[in-house]
């Protein structure tokens, strides 16, 4: 089984949405601290990104933040996080998230966070990333996107095997059952990116 210590999360900045994913991004830093995980975000000191990373410093857990150097000229970066890793841009800020990431646990967010999901999804069936991806459908959030998701499937855009690539989590007490008891999933299945 894949040793477990760094979960990247990715969620929302936004601070005009509903106190049901506020709690549930708070919930789950405390969650994923409790489990003695390191927390990776984007960085920032606003909406779920904001909640998370302070969530997850209160049982004591460190984050690292990764943030291009264009929102720290704003002055968007959590100031007091563990770690704040400034990068040249997006791209490459979702790049490091990814490589530092054992795990991904993915909140609801914009279009921004469906970026991230998305790539992650393909990078793992691509092989270039074997760690669980857990899509946390708090108040049903992502049930389009999950629908949609099982319409590439049924209607052979993505193969059979592919719907191990993650697993959606209904609360935060379920994601880190889903996160270490993930299928493994080896880079030699690239070989079924093409169906």
């Amino acid at each position: 089984m894949k040793e477990i210590k760094n979960v990247c999360v990715y969620c929302a900045s936004s601070t005009r949405i509903a106190s049901c994913y506020v709690e549930a991004a708070d919930q789950l830093g405390q969650i994923l601290g409790n489990h003695h995980l390191r927390v990776i975000t984007g960085g920032g000191i606003h909406g779920l990104m904001k909640t998370v990373e302070e969530a997850a410093m209160r049982t004591g857990a460190e984050v690292y933040g990764i943030i291009p150097h264009f929102m720290v000229e704003q002055h968007w970066e959590h100031p007091n996080i563990t770690k704040l890793i400034e990068v040249n841009n997006m791209s490459d800020r979702k790049n490091l998230m990814n490589k530092m990431a054992d795990a991904i646990v993915v909140l609801p967010g914009g279009c921004g966070t469906l970026d991230e999901l998305t790539e992650a999804i393909t990078l793992k069936q691509l092989g270039h990333f074997d760690g669980p991806i857990v899509i946390l459908n708090i108040n049903r959030y992502y049930d389009a996107l999950i629908a949609q998701l099982q319409t590439a499937l049924n209607q052979h855009f993505m193969g059979e095997i592919h719907s191990q690539l993650w697993s959606v989590a209904n609360n935060t007490d379920e994601v880190i059952n889903q996160i270490y008891n993930a299928p493994e999933w080896s880079k030699d299945l690239s070989k079924f990116a093409v169906i």
